[in-house]
């Protein structure tokens, strides 16, 4: 996905959206979501000491802002894959996640 100037998805009417990387969880079967894909490469030691600081940030934000769906109260029994939903903070979710789209295209890792 293209992501010059925040304009991303400008245009484009959208229920749900989910952005995930191209290597799957053993769990789901599914490609693990873009924060997975982030955190596997601060936990494999792969980004910088200001990008893992952007990961956190990134992460709280969301976490705050966002509710956890119920089914991970217990470590998501179900294998649910989570997507994110259009609401009135779209534009602003998209935004906060810009700085993951440009870590991943500055590490050739794509979405």
């Amino acid at each position: 996905m293209k992501n010059s100037e925040n304009k991303i998805l400008e245009g484009i009417s959208i229920k749900y959206i989910r952005f995930h990387g191209n290597y799957s969880s053993p769990f789901t079967e599914q490609p693990y979501g873009i924060f997975v894909v982030i955190y596997h490469l601060l936990r494999e030691g792969k980004l910088t000491d200001e990008d893992a600081i952007l990961y956190n940030t990134t992460n709280d934000w969301f976490e705050e802002n966002l509710p956890n769906p119920p089914f991970y109260d217990d470590q998501n029994s179900i294998r649910a894959v989570t997507w994110f939903k259009e609401t009135e903070n779209i534009k602003e979710m998209l935004e906060r996640l810009t700085p993951f789209f440009d870590l991943a295209k500055s590490i050739k890792l794509k979405l």
